[in-house]
């Protein structure tokens, strides 16, 4: 399984500390949940940082396979053990069964499907530009939209019901519950994405192929950024 992750600006807070990368494509699997986010070496003055900030665009990529114990179908009524992105855009919502990005069948032959990420969903099953105060072990995180490098994005859904907005940058600030130090000693430094959950799969709830439920696409569950000094 591999993502594709856009060019990132990241930020580790302690005066002003910058650092650009290009487009990242990297291979995750079990048991390997972090991903470089930073694809050359970068220098950071000593200290003790209590945030990270990593600004990215919002186009992610995902190539991948998924192996089921039982044969499934996709939405062309093709049916295999295996299914896996066929390269078809990752949206939200499909009108066409067709146009749906995963294929299924018992030979994988996996490419790239790019999703222009749109909106985060809300408490009230709505959308909104921003995510804030969301926890895991290690740290707090707030997540926002961007039209530009300043601006909240503008969210909504249309009048099917699926996301659509102007954002184009994922902006994530993140506090450390245990800010990392740099010193003198310090031999490396790690910034990388932390996807403990893996990917999740939808299963589109009507009869693709007239007498099952299908696969419908697939998407990254959990983004964190981490940064670890030793």
């Amino acid at each position: 399984m591999s993502i594709m992750l856009p060019p990132a600006c990241v930020h580790v807070d302690r005066k002003s500390d910058t650092h650009s990368s290009s487009s990242v494509d990297v291979e995750i699997g079990v048991g390997v949940d972090n991903i470089p986010v930073v694809n050359r070496d970068v220098s950071i003055p000593e200290g003790t940082y209590s945030h990270a900030m990593l600004l990215i665009g919002t186009e992610l990529g995902l190539k991948t396979t998924f192996e089921f114990a039982t044969p499934q179908y996709d939405g062309e009524g093709n049916q295999g053990r295996f299914c896996w992105t066929n390269g078809l855009p990752i949206v939200w919502g499909y009108q066409d069964y067709e146009a749906m990005m995963m294929t299924c069948g018992d030979e994988p032959d996996p490419e790239l499907s790019i999703e222009n990420f749109k909106a985060f969903s809300d408490d009230s099953g709505g959308v909104s530009a921003q995510i804030l105060n969301q926890t895991t072990p290690d740290t707090v995180y707030d997540a926002y939209l961007l039209d530009d490098e300043m601006e909240l994005a503008t969210v909504s859904t249309d009048n099917l019901g699926f996301p659509t907005g102007d954002a184009k940058y994922i902006w994530g600030v993140q506090k450390f519950n245990s800010p990392p130090t740099i010193t003198v000693a310090s031999n490396n430094v790690d910034m990388a994405f932390k996807i403990t959950d893996g990917m999740g799969m939808g299963f589109n709830g009507y009869a693709c192929d007239g007498s099952a439920a299908c696969v419908e696409g697939v998407n990254v569950n959990g983004f964190q950024f981490v940064v670890d000094a030793d």
